[in-house]
């Protein structure tokens, strides 16, 4: 099992932040391929950041390059990428939680689901 730090005196939340979700998102993938995610994620981060508080636009911040010029067509296309993992591991989690509901007693099960498929579990609620 691979064990991933973050130094939160050493980067920004906003990286912290993208670090986490993009090795929830792509767990065994390059590091080119987690590189070039977590550019698009803090990148978006900080035009958002920018575009909801105007005043602090103006102020100089301390920020990678990487960021600013990260093209608007690459993020679109990893955040859409990052959308689908990210659903396709919540489903996943809610059919491992189907699982484990299923080898408990009946009764503790939070849904009466007569035909326990693939559907019927990724439709299951999250805890």
């Amino acid at each position: 099992m691979d064990i991933s730090v973050v130094d939160l005196n050493r980067v920004e939340v906003y990286e912290a932040g993208a670090s986490l979700i993009t090795l929830l998102a792509y767990p065994r993938e390059r590091e080119e391929v987690w590189a070039q995610v977590h550019a698009s994620l803090c990148s978006y981060a900080l035009r958002i950041k920018s575009a909801s508080e105007p005043d602090l636009a103006t102020v100089p911040q301390p920020m990678k390059p990487i960021y600013a010029f990260r093209l608007q067509q690459d993020i679109g296309r990893d955040l859409r990428t990052l959308e689908r993992r990210i659903r396709d591991r919540m489903i996943a989690g809610r059919m491992g939680n189907g699982r484990t509901c299923t080898a408990l007693v009946a009764s503790a099960c939070p849904m009466a689901i007569s035909r326990f498929s693939t559907s019927a579990k990724s439709v299951l609620p999250l805890p």
